[in-house]
């Protein structure tokens, strides 16, 4: 079984789904690492989101991740196929979260997807702050952001040391 750990930051769109604005994965292997992040331009234009929705995703911004409606490298059309190019490698897919579990289950249909609070990972607070890296310009000017490369980083740390003698690794 081929895995790696994945994670995403979200913002609402006009209906109060979910729009990705950043996507990490990790996999950690033998005398290296493979990482990828990539954030994705706006869904559409931000004056067709409810003002509810956007009260939120400001909060969200301010606070969570730091990405803006109209800021990514990539256009959000690419997003399935970006997906796709990512995640290639890997037939199980593990991330925290089970809105994040659903969403990426839809995205990507054809791998499976894992929410890694069934096997007891501890909220991203209390993965060792070492573990986090974070190789998203996007990020770099906003220290105390969370990062979907960092914690999809975290994540793959903290599978590897806690299952490293299982059948899940």
């Amino acid at each position: 079984m081929t895995y790696a750990c994945v994670d995403v930051q979200l913002l609402r769109g006009r209906h109060g789904e979910w729009v990705v604005k950043e996507f990490g994965v990790f996999k950690s292997m033998r005398g290296g690492e493979y990482s990828a992040v990539v954030t994705f331009g706006p869904a559409y234009t931000e004056g067709f989101v409810q003002a509810k929705f956007k009260r939120q995703n400001m909060f969200t911004v301010e606070n969570i991740h730091g990405l803006g409606w109209n800021e990514g490298q990539r256009p959000y059309e690419t997003l399935r196929s970006t997906l796709e190019c990512l995640a290639a490698l890997y037939t199980v897919l593990y991330v925290k979260g089970l809105e994040k579990q659903r969403l990426l289950q839809t995205l990507l249909p054809d791998k499976r997807v894992y929410n890694k609070e069934d096997y007891g990972c501890p909220p991203f607070t209390k993965l060792p702050t070492l573990w986090a890296v974070c190789h998203n310009e996007a990020h770099n000017q906003s220290y105390g952001y969370k990062c979907a490369h960092a914690n999809a980083r975290k994540l793959g740390l903290w599978l590897e040391f806690h299952f490293a003698s299982t059948s899940l690794a």
